[in-house]
């Protein structure tokens, strides 16, 4: 992978993502049989040393990582330049079936959004960052999830309530695919 494109690479992790999505961990688990989850992976892309790492920083706290700051937790000893480091965000969209329903659903959420939101996000979400941890040290290349750092955490912020050194939202809207909840 090292030897390829960021086109090149770009596409081999959306093809691997949609083959685990493919896979039973993307289930709904309801009665009735195998549904799943979440529709195909959005996926964006942002530079290591993108000034909005420094934004996040300054807005979050001193102690946020940049991606430079959790790939050297992830492999002490490897210095890394910032601008060498790439990160991968993705979104996973609700199915149709789920849009549907939730439309429809006057006073609560649907059973499917329940569904995919309390039981299957963590091990969709979490699966699917394993699922390529794995495949690309296997093609050599170096890669961390910050969100499963032994050092991640969560603290108490007098701006935010609560705060943790790293954001899957915060990534992906550093990546372009927009901004989630409030």
């Amino acid at each position: 992978m090292f030897r390829q494109s960021p086109q090149a690479a770009a596409a081999r992790l959306e093809q691997l993502a949609a083959e685990f999505l493919a896979g039973p961990a993307n289930d709904l688990e309801m009665a009735g049989g195998r549904e799943p989850a979440f529709g195909p992976a959005l996926f964006g892309y942002a530079a290591g040393d993108d000034p909005v790492w420094l934004d996040f920083k300054e807005a979050v706290a001193p102690r946020y990582w940049s991606p430079k700051e959790a790939f050297e937790k992830t492999f002490p000893g490897q210095a890394a330049v910032a601008g060498d480091l790439s990160v991968v965000a993705w979104a996973l969209p609700q199915t149709e079936a789920t849009l549907r329903d939730q439309r429809a659903a006057k006073e609560f959420a649907c059973e499917r959004w329940v569904h995919s939101r309390y039981l299957s996000q963590p091990r969709v979400v979490d699966g699917l960052a394993r699922f390529l941890l794995d495949h690309l040290g296997r093609e050599g290349v170096a890669a961390v999830s910050p969100d499963h750092l032994p050092d991640f955490t969560h603290w108490p912020s007098d701006r935010f309530t609560i705060t943790s050194p790293w954001s899957q939202r915060h990534a992906a809207f550093a990546a372009g695919l927009g901004t989630f909840g409030l």
